[in-house]
């Protein structure tokens, strides 16, 4: 293909990946706060080094490159505790970089932070230097001709990118929708690519794996490719593993993803799903590609096999697909970590030496705003060039995975620092110093001192080997491992040496105190931070309005401190002298501009401070404690008083309904007693006033005046007794129940009341029932009720009562069926209510009192029994059911 071509397509793609970010920064910010954003954003620890470096290693170490992904996949289940705290501290602490977070947690020391910003600086550039080459070497494959460097492209445009969407807001802590939006896209380009191609090789060039592995038999050592390839390589496998898991997590592009571009806590849950599948996914054609290279291509660059192979088969357009997965891999990485490399940059090297030369009080300046965008934006490209740069002279012979390693182990020294500072109040930052300085050394003097050795005597035209390269051979010798495992192995062991050794021997500041326990303790006062902070001085209102402003703006200082007055109820015009939150609040909000450090020098220059001590760092702390722990009561106290309230609502509620139910029920049984009294006193004046009667008329009366007395002294009777159930003073007989006996007598009686009408009886005992211990009067009244209800309410033109009795687990079951009208759903659950009838009869009279189904559910439940209603296969069903009897029961 013509190179004119090949620069072109990147040109369009870059050109596209701005009018991407450009709108995803306008319209799509709240698209791109969600889990799988978040998880798709974390890939981009998939670089070039991925897409064609893993090809390479393959082919020449078989598995080992897995262990670079291994690695962080080991890390996935520690993710919701590790990572949540991590994303807690730096959204409480408004940090905006790793420096911002090591230099914070050791009491917001400048120096550390300028030393964590060096090691990022050192480990990151080879990096960028690295996909600069995967750049400029899969456009030179790509074309057939090499007329200019492709890559001074590629700095240029990348280049603007950042300045564009990386460096565009003062406030480097802001979320950063346009660049998320352009990381995610071209996660998902370089997944489909390498898929793509994965299965083209597999399928398209050979018959399916099997195939691939035959003909990579008989040409290269198929065992090597799928086992470690030499010895020595069970411990790189450990060692690499090792510090891919510490740079998943600290390398400034994975930090500013991980933890700053982080939305809400629980996306990580999203990510602990996504991210594994898709390490799997981008490697799973990874083996069968390289030996397809070995097998089709043998004399070619195995790093740059996944672009040969679609060239070889003439699949242009396939090969085209691949070359942008593969740039895609490479300019994501660059935009993510030139961002946050230029905010390091900024905060420590270039904004310290603003303040240290300007003279003139803080509230003075007006142009602090300005400043810093244009050093982020000249960090930008110093780090640009100085990657160039760095490919150009150091690097254009070495591999693509030796320079992902190097840089690696350069951020695994950050580790101690980082983690033990995360869990260990003791550390300090003279340990934290002594600690990453040590371990840089060691690894310049093992990885970085021998190629610049190498360049030099090749440079000389010297065919002397280096004596540091002899040194360190002897080393490697002495520990019987490979010189990346002995770079490891010295590197962190002198690192976590002196981290522990130091933190003992020296003492914490009353600011190292201070943000230990903040660190360590964060979920603790993240909801308090302001009043956690260990300040004291004294400070004016316009003096921070001032200082603040000359960073975000007066529009955006108004509304900020405005806002603060009115959540804290204060009147700045009475109250001109601020308290320490608002000095520590303001603190915040530039930390996450020019980091902890700066942010603290600016504060101090309005602030007449006082000074602090230990004494005065443990009342603070404890003073918030006790604040939380009284928030936390205030808030248990206020959730307990609102569930009483509720409950006590629903009470008054109940006991308004009961009241209306009992003058209900009192009406209709004064209504009830009143009827027969009227009758028999209608019947006894009739009596009386007819002395001369016939017999047969007068014995009619009488028996009329008694069956009304018989139906109020039940009625008293009922009431009475469903008094006695409720109120708990009734009392039962029981003893061993032949139930069987009782239904099948209740059944003989049930008979007279339903001769001469059509309704068939339909009756089902199991004759091996099992006695039951019960009240057998009780239970007679109980299926008295409800064989007369069967008998009152079924279909009386064709009538059906069906009984049936059984044993289910330990209890004895009887159901009365009847095909009367089904019973409305709603009301099921309130037959048996002693008001069921008085709130569902009020337009006429009842056909009874309504506390028949009321009394039987009291007496079935004393017995520990069960009773219910339902419509089952079109009938009306009764069913209760009572425990089988046991021998111990008396």
């Amino acid at each position: 293909m013509s190179e004119y071509l090949i620069l072109f397509i990147v040109a369009a793609y870059l050109i596209g990946l701005l009018f991407l970010a450009y709108f995803g920064e306008k319209y799509f910010s709240r698209l791109s706060n969600n889990g799988l954003v978040y998880a798709l954003s974390l890939t981009v620890y998939c670089t070039a080094w991925t897409f064609y470096g893993s090809v390479g290693r393959a082919s020449t170490e078989g598995v080992n490159f897995l262990a670079i992904y291994i690695g962080p996949l080991l890390t996935v289940p520690f993710w919701w505790f590790l990572l949540r705290k991590m994303v807690r501290i730096t959204h409480t602490l408004r940090i905006s970089s790793i420096a911002d977070f090591i230099s914070s947690r050791y009491g917001k020391n400048a120096q550390l932070g300028t030393v964590v910003a060096i090691a990022s600086f050192l480990a990151v550039i080879p990096y960028i230097a690295l996909q600069f080459k995967a750049i400029n070497s899969s456009i030179h494959i790509m074309s057939a001709t090499t007329l200019f460097d492709a890559s001074l492209l590629i700095v240029f445009l990348l280049t603007v990118f950042v300045i564009l969407f990386g460096a565009r807001n003062v406030d480097a802590n802001q979320r950063k929708p346009g660049l998320i939006s352009a990381i995610v896209a071209e996660s998902v380009v370089k997944l489909v690519a390498f898929i793509v191609l994965g299965a083209f090789v597999v399928y398209g060039m050979f018959d399916g794996f099997g195939d691939i592995f035959d003909r990579a038999s008989a040409t290269v050592d198929v065992a090597q490719l799928t086992s470690f390839a030499s010895d020595g390589a069970y411990s790189d496998w450990f060692f690499i593993s090792l510090i891919s898991a510490i740079a998943f997590l600290l390398l400034p592009r994975q930090f500013q993803l991980s933890s700053i571009e982080a939305g809400k806590e629980r996306h990580i849950l999203s990510a602990m799903r996504v991210v594994p599948m898709y390490l799997l996914l981008i490697n799973v054609f990874v083996i069968p590609i390289a030996m397809a290279g070995l097998v089709l291509l043998p004399n070619d660059d195995p790093d740059f096999f996944v672009l040969s192979l679609p060239l070889f088969a003439e699949q242009k357009v396939l090969a085209i697909l691949v070359f942008l997965g593969g740039l895609s891999a490479a300019t994501s990485m660059i935009l993510v970590s030139t961002t946050a490399l230029s905010t390091m940059m900024s905060n420590y090297i270039f904004i310290p030496l603003v303040l240290n030369t300007q003279k003139e009080e803080a509230t003075e300046r007006k142009d602090y705003q300005s400043k810093l965008l244009l050093w982020r934006r000249v960090s930008t490209i110093i780090i640009m060039i100085l990657a160039w740069a760095y490919y150009k002279t150091l690097v254009y012979q070495e591999t693509l995975v030796e320079i992902g390693i190097i840089s690696f182990i350069a951020i695994a020294q950050l580790a101690p620092a980082f983690f033990g500072g995360l869990y260990w109040k003791k550390a300090t930052k003279k340990a934290a110093m002594a600690g990453i300085i040590s371990g840089l050394v060691i690894w310049f003097f093992f990885l970085v001192w021998p190629i610049l050795e190498t360049n030099l005597l090749q440079w000389l035209q010297s065919d002397a080997s280096g004596a540091s390269t002899r040194f360190i051979s002897e080393i490697t010798d002495q520990l019987g491992v490979s010189r990346t495992s002995s770079a490891i192995i010295l590197s962190l062991m002198v690192n976590i040496g002196c981290y522990v050794y130091f933190s003992f021997t020296s003492e914490q500041s009353a600011k190292e105190l201070n943000q230990a326990e903040l660190f360590v303790d964060i979920f603790r006062y993240s909801g308090t931070f302001d009043s956690s902070v260990a300040w004291r001085g004294t400070a004016y209102f316009p003096d921070l309005h001032s200082l603040l402003s000359q960073f975000i703006g007066k529009r955006r200082t108004d509304a900020i401190l405005e806002r603060y007055a009115r959540s804290n109820g204060i009147d700045w015009a009475k109250t001109p002298q601020v308290d320490s939150k608002l000095i520590s609040y303001v603190e915040r909000i530039l930390t996450g501009i020019i980091g902890p450090s700066s942010a603290r020098i600016m504060v101090s220059k309005v602030v007449q401070e006082e000074t602090v001590d230990m004494k005065d760092v443990i009342n603070i702390l404890h003073e918030s404690q006790e604040a939380i722990r009284l928030n936390k009561e205030l808030q248990l106290k206020s959730q307990q008083l609102a569930k009483a309230s509720d409950k006590l609502q629903a009470a008054n509620a109940k006991l308004q309904e009961y009241s209306d139910l009992k003058n209900e029920f009192l009406y209709t049984v004064t209504h009830e007693l009143r009827t027969p009294i009227t009758s028999i006193r209608a019947l006894s004046e009739l009596l009386e006033d007819n002395p001369d009667l016939e017999t047969e008329e007068r014995e009619t009366f009488v028996s009329n005046i008694i069956y009304e007395a018989e139906r109020m002294s039940k009625l008293i009777s009922n009431v009475l007794d469903l008094e006695k159930f409720e109120s708990g003073s009734q009392q039962l007989e029981r003893d061993r129940l032949d139930l069987h006996s009782l239904v099948q007598d209740e059944v003989t009686a049930l008979k007279p009341l339903i001769n001469g009408k059509n309704i068939r009886l339909e009756v089902e005992i199991n004759n091996s029932l099992d006695f039951v211990f019960a009240d057998g009067e009780r239970i007679r009244q109980v299926i008295t009720n409800i064989f007369g209800n069967a008998a009152k309410y079924c279909d009386q033109e064709n009538g059906l009562i069906r009984v049936t009795a059984y044993r289910q687990n330990d209890y004895i079951k009887v159901n009365v069926s009847n095909n009367g009208t089904p019973i409305h759903a709603e009301d099921l659950d309130n037959i048996f209510d002693k008001f069921y009838q008085i709130r569902n009869q009020t337009r006429k009279k009842p056909t009874g009192h309504g506390l028949g189904l009321a009394i039987c559910k009291n007496i079935i439940e004393m017995h520990n029994g069960r009773i219910a209603v339902e419509n089952h296969e079109g009938l009306v069903r009764f069913s209760f059911s009572l425990p089988v009897y046991k021998s111990t029961e008396k």
